[in-house]
């Protein structure tokens, strides 16, 4: 249990439009023909329902929106039930997807399968924003992440995003490729891409700081308030009110790296609540990334280890061009 946190604060809305089942299986070895498990764990997944979960370890109020349907979205309601996670997920799909995430534990490479997800009823957007609405009045701050499902269009993100802006509410963004282009347009207040969606996006390579950073001024000119990219264990470099900054995160037993993108996001969310400067905020929301990876699964954090993490994440800001202090 966190000691020195304060649990009081506006709700958290986190949209997840295509949350899934997510099954990580270790195996000795990834080889080509059979490959037995050796420990299998099953929890609920996708993005967003990685961040809520994430959230309320951290003692955030939050509340989850989604499409769920079948078998697998009533385990999700049961199991974010029993974790006592707050949700909203809408019975508007067929069957929720499976994600399956394979980790050889001698070379810890990883590999991911996902569904796309199933078409989302006629009737399911409009639901969820009428629910949408009614939530933004009571919440300072919103999380759009992860895929839309089929019947969604590329921008539903966006339309979101500019009905909370007109309510005064800030709207943090972890979404890829044509989704990620149309939020862009509308302003949103922080997008979190990783390397991979960055290059996507942009359409080029982005190999060194130097790319990343002019990459991220693109990413601004197109409509991004601030944003902060994940580069893994790399860390992160951000664009937050008009300063650069460079995070270092401390090198760990790592066993599992699916996820901490959104436990990224997670933790700045909780930072708000927490400290002042940008600084302490990426030391924060990089330690809790840093302790995604110690856990199995994602969704979880190692909270042990938490504030060792944050004294150990270092932060520098850019001067100038090709200049860092800190």
């Amino acid at each position: 249990m966190l000691t020195g946190i304060q649990a009081k604060r506006n709700l958290v809305i986190v949209v997840c439009p295509n949350p899934c089942v997510e099954v990580t299986l270790f195996v000795s070895r990834i080889q080509q023909g059979l490959n037995e498990e050796i420990q299998a764990i099953r929890e609920p997944g996708g993005k967003g329902t990685n961040v809520s979960r994430i959230l309320h370890t951290l003692r955030v109020p939050v509340v989850l929106l989604g499409f769920i349907g079948g078998y697998r979205g009533r385990y999700i309601c049961k199991s974010l039930t029993n974790e006592a996670v707050k949700f909203r997920l809408l019975n508007h799909i067929s069957e929720t997807r499976c994600s399956y995430v394979i980790i050889d534990k001698n070379s810890k490479q990883t590999m991911i399968f996902r569904e796309r997800g199933q078409p989302v009823t006629k009737h399911g957007k409009k639901r969820l924003l009428s629910i949408l609405n009614k939530y933004l009045r009571r919440s300072s701050l919103l999380c759009l992440s992860g895929s839309l499902p089929p019947g969604l269009p590329p921008t539903f993100y966006a339309e979101i995003c500019a009905a909370a802006r007109k309510l005064r509410v800030r709207t943090l963004v972890d979404c890829s490729g044509a989704t990620l282009l149309e939020t862009l347009r509308a302003r949103p207040y922080l997008i979190k891409p990783n390397l991979d969606e960055a290059e996507e996006v942009l359409g080029k390579r982005l190999k060194s700081d130097v790319a990343r950073v002019d990459a991220m001024y693109k990413l601004q000119s197109l409509g991004a308030q601030n944003v902060l990219l994940s580069l893994g264990a790399r860390g992160a470099l951000a664009l937050l009110e008009g300063v650069v900054y460079r995070v270092r995160v401390p090198t760990v037993p790592v066993l599992n790296p699916v996820g901490a993108g959104d436990a990224l996001l997670a933790g700045l969310i909780w930072s708000f609540d927490q400290v002042t400067s940008w600084k302490q905020r990426l030391q924060h929301s990089c330690a809790v990334a840093v302790a995604s990876t110690r856990m199995p699964s994602s969704g979880r954090i190692a909270v042990s280890g938490l504030k060792r993490y944050i004294s150990q994440v270092r932060v520098s800001s850019q001067l100038q061009r090709g200049r860092w202090s800190g």
